[in-house]
This record gives C-alpha cells, sequence and structure tokens, in this order.
C-alpha cells in the first residue's frame, strides 16, 4: 500500500510537470529543440572534448560572416558540426545566438558524441558520424500557440497556400529560407517562415518541409501559430509578425513603352447558397512580370521556346520516368508514411520536377490524414480542381486513397496525350479529356489519341497498359 502511494505520487508530479511544461510562457532565451544521442559518450577533458570545443567555436566566429551558414569538420574528421542562423537574422543576432549555443550544449548534452540544439533563432550540430547533406525527416519537435482561429476552415486552407508556396520558393533558393504572409480575413494576416539546412539540395529541401506541413492536420488543425522542426528544417507561422523582413531584391525595370502588365484574374468563388457552401478552385495560370520571362528565356531565346530547344519536347522514356516518379509519391502517401495521406488536390501544377526530371508531389494544402485503419473519408466542403476530381467526391465528398488514383491516372492521361484536362477543345462530342480518350477508344483511334509531338513514338505496350 505504501509502495502504491509513493507510485502515484511519483505519477502526480510528473503530470503537474507536463502541464506546467506545457502552458509556461515560452522563453526565448530557451532552446526549443535539445537532441542528444549517440552510440557513446566522450570523457571529460579528453581530446575529442578539446576538438569537439574548438570545433564550435570556429562554427560560432565562421557563420555570422558566411551568410548564417557554415559546416565544417575536425582536421581527422572525427568530428562534424553545422551551425545555421534564422534567414531574418543580422550577423550580431546570429553571433549572438551561436555563441550561446555553443557554450549551453556542453550542459544541454553532457559528453554526448552527437547532439542538436535549436533556438528560436539559430541551429547548432554536431556528430563524430558524417551528416551533411543527409535529409532528415522525422518531425522531431513541435510548438503550438493554443489559441484557434476563428474561421477554421479558411485559416487552413489559406495556411496550406501560404506554407505550400514559401516552401516551393526555399527549396529554389540558395539561401534554402523564405518567409511572406496571406490575407485571412479582411484584418488579419498569415504570417509564415521556413528554412531548410543549406547543405540540403533543392528537392530534398522541399521534401522535408512537404512532410512537416503534411503533418500540420494532425497537430495544429486550426491553431493560430505553430512551429516544426526536426534537424533539417524548421517551419513556423503566426497570426502576427515575428520576423524581421530580408531586404527585397532591386525593383525590374521599368517596362518598354506600350508593354503593361494584365491586371491579375479575379479568383471567383461558386455557391449552391446552401448551408454548406461548396467551393472548387482553378487555377489557369500564372502572372510574371516581363523582366521575370525576359530573364528566364534569355531574353526570349528561340532556343527557349515552350516544347522546344531546352525545354523539350519529352520523349517517352522521360514521360515513363516522370510517371513513374509521381507512382512512388502517391504509393509514399497511401502505404509507406507513417499516417496515411490522402492529397485530394493531385494535379499537374503539382508536379515539381528537378534538372533530370525526378517527380515530386506538391501543395499539401487540402491533405488530409487518416490512420492506419481509416480507409474513407466525408467532407461537405469540397475543395480541389475540376476534372481531377473523382465523382464520388465532387458529388458526395467521399473521398480516399481511390480518389487520388483518379486523379493520378487524368495526370497519366494528360503525360501520353499532351493535352491538358481543363479547357479542353479537342472535340465537340467531348468536353473533356476523360470523354474524349473514352470516344477514341471505342472506335478503336489510339493513334490519334497518343501525342505525336513526342520525339520517340516508340513506347512498350506493357508500360501503358
Amino acid at each position: 500500500m505504501e509502495a502504491l502511494m509513493v507510485l502515484l505520487a511519483i505519477l502526480l508530479q510528473t503530470l503537474l510537470t507536463i502541464t506546467t511544461t506545457t502552458t509556461a510562457q515560452f522563453d526565448p532565451s530557451a532552446p526549443i529543440q535539445v537532441i542528444c544521442s549517440g552510440d557513446s559518450n566522450y570523457t571529460s577533458n579528453s581530446a575529442f572534448e578539446s576538438d569537439l570545443r574548438s570545433l564550435l567555436a570556429s562554427l560560432a566566429s565562421s557563420a555570422p560572416s558566411n551568410g548564417g551558414f557554415f559546416n565544417t569538420s575536425t582536421p581527422d574528421n572525427t568530428i562534424y558540426g553545422l551551425a545555421q542562423c534564422r534567414g531574418d537574422k543580422s550577423p550580431t543576432e546570429c553571433s549572438d545566438c551561436l555563441n550561446r549555443s555553443a557554450s549551453a550544449i556542453f550542459s544541454q548534452c553532457p559528453r554526448r558524441k552527437e547532439a542538436v540544439l535549436r533556438y528560436d533563432g539559430c541551429l547548432t550540430r554536431y556528430s563524430d558520424k558524417r551528416f551533411f547533406s543527409t535529409l532528415s525527416t522525422d518531425v522531431t519537435g513541435i510548438l503550438i500557440n493554443v489559441n484557434n482561429a476563428s474561421d477554421q476552415t479558411v485559416f487552413n486552407r489559406q495556411l496550406g497556400r501560404l506554407l505550400n508556396g514559401l516552401a516551393t520558393s526555399a527549396s529554389l533558393d540558395a539561401s534554402r529560407f523564405a518567409e511572406g504572409e496571406i490575407n485571412y480575413t479582411d484584418f488579419v494576416n498569415l504570417y509564415g517562415l521556413v528554412q531548410c539546412t543549406r547543405d540540403l539540395s533543392g528537392s530534398d529541401c522541399l521534401s522535408c518541409l512537404t512532410e512537416s506541413i503534411a503533418a500540420l492536420p494532425g497537430c495544429c488543425s486550426g491553431k493560430q501559430g505553430a512551429r516544426l522542426f526536426d534537424p533539417s528544417c524548421y517551419l513556423r507561422y503566426e497570426s502576427s509578425p515575428f520576423y524581421a523582413p530580408v531586404s527585397p531584391p532591386p525593383s525590374p525595370p521599368p517596362p518598354l513603352p506600350g508593354l503593361t502588365s494584365p491586371p491579375p484574374r479575379a479568383q471567383t468563388t461558386h455557391s449552391d447558397g446552401g448551408e454548406d457552401q461548396q467551393q472548387i478552385q482553378s487555377a489557369e495560370s500564372l502572372l510574371f512580370d516581363f523582366a521575370t520571362l525576359r530573364l528566364a528565356t534569355e531574353n526570349f531565346s528561340e532556343s527557349n521556346k515552350l516544347g522546344e530547344g531546352g525545354f523539350g519536347p519529352l520523349d517517352w522514356r522521360m514521360r515513363y520516368k516522370i510517371i513513374e516518379g509521381i507512382a512512388r509519391g502517391l504509393l509514399y502517401l497511401h502505404e509507406d508514411s507513417r499516417l496515411k495521406i490522402i492529397h485530394r488536390d493531385l494535379k499537374a501544377s503539382n508536379i515539381l520536377l528537378d534538372g533530370s526530371m525526378n517527380a515530386k508531389i506538391s501543395d499539401f494544402g487540402l491533405a488530409k490524414l487518416f490512420n492506419l485503419e481509416q480507409t474513407q473519408g466525408n467532407t461537405s466542403r469540397i475543395a480541389g480542381t475540376y476534372g481531377y476530381m473523382a465523382p464520388e467526391y465532387a458529388i458526395k465528398g467521399q473521398f480516399s486513397t481511390k480518389s487520388d488514383v483518379f486523379s493520378f491516372g487524368v495526370l497519366v492521361l494528360e503525360i501520353l496525350t499532351g493535352r491538358k484536362n481543363s479547357g479542353f477543345h479537342e472535340s465537340e462530342q467531348a468536353t473533356d479529356l476523360l470523354t474524349y480518350v473514352g470516344m477514341e477508344t471505342l472506335d478503336r483511334r489510339n493513334d490519334t489519341t497518343v501525342d505525336r509531338q513526342s520525339s520517340s513514338r516508340t513506347i512498350s505496350k506493357q508500360r501503358i497498359s
């Protein structure tokens, strides 16, 4: 009985400690992530400790003058270290944060041969094993603002747009950093910031941030702020400004006389007037200014015409590689991820290609998480892109892995035929690509369906069956 009372007292004390830690005001001078790992410890006052102190001092002094990032190793390659400051921090703020981290890491992870210490403004990491350019996608830390948004549906939709856009921007920028804002209401904005360690490739950076964004519905849906982080990337959003604006790039030259940019096309939302409003959103194109277009096309070079020269056309081998890459990504989301992820907005504009034409699925703003036993979900608010949505989702709001597979099938048809599903005008009888392909198949006119613009018409029946 006495032992039971002691156990209950310990349990009560533990619960009180957890509650206090969870609800306490965040201390900006305290680390937000501490990972102490490694197969063994080093000995105090050993050569390893001496080398580690020298390495951490070098990181803290070199990173601020190197754009906020530095990684190096000891001369004998027994310790590898990395330091990085948040992209909006000044060199002075960066130096202060890294010096504090270099000192605190010894008390936070005493005598450990691997450690990660992250403050809100900087990251310090070291290991006796080489980890440079190696992606870690497990979210190891979450901080949540306990306040809820007033309209969580609109909040989550706008947050998804913001973070997916920032993730793409960061993956394409050498700094691996992006910040920005988006309207939540007429009077309130959402502010977001994402960052990867600069030793990662652009595709690995995007993968890391995409994993973090996909985890948001399970932990932070409708919350006014959150921070998710692991050793490779960091994500934060709030309903009030929290970052220092990064200096904008120089303004582009004024347009030539007679050239004006068309006004942005207004986004329309159609409502059936019912209590549960259904929203179907579609974006046909993005508008770019003249200077950006001129730079991207090398002053409108003939060799860079769309579908010619440097941008294509795609042969069947490359098309098959893209299809296979999308399929592998979908398999990961549905079967291999820790939680089953239903994307719900799989379409051509949400597939990113790197320089080697490897396909990556992006934009998880509408994604839903399923537990391992769940097979289907229902919603009265239908969001997605018309033409890619499975009938049961568009009509009844039912979604599952089959919904994504339907969207994948539409993508495959677009790739094989070289035709867009939206804005279809190839036939007077067919109003969309699926109907057109069905009619051509019934009429045994497959040769007219497959894209004739491919540089090679040869493709095995096994690959398209």
